[in-house]
């Protein structure tokens, strides 16, 4: 989308997709959330800084874009993509087969 002109509907769609993730796995209504409350929210969770880092710059820039008209250089339109990417793949709940019982146990990337 942002390399056709469209950076506003690039970042509200990919803010989207990172809220309704944040609703789904840590129980955060963040779709009716600023950044900021957000950010507030999830900051006593076992997240680690980095992925912290990765869901603040995205959630900053997208304000910025959408509310402020900013237009990012090519090379700042992918960050947010691979910032969201890796902040949902280093976060999400994943299951690990138990050996003695052949149970699947919930585990998160984070929380080791």
């Amino acid at each position: 989308l942002w390399q056709s002109g469209k950076h506003k509907q690039y970042y509200s769609q990919l803010t989207d997709i990172v809220r309704e993730y944040i609703d789904g796995r840590y129980g955060i209504g963040a779709m009716g959330m600023t950044s900021d409350e957000i950010m507030e929210a999830v900051r006593p969770l076992p997240i680690a800084e980095t992925n912290l880092s990765r869901l603040r710059e995205l959630l900053y820039t997208s304000d910025l874009v959408k509310f402020a008209k900013h237009i990012p250089s090519v090379e700042v339109n992918d960050r947010p993509y691979y910032a969201a990417y890796y902040f949902v793949e280093e976060t999400k709940t994943m299951e690990i087969p138990v050996e003695s019982s052949g149970e699947l146990k919930t585990d998160a990337a984070d929380e080791k």
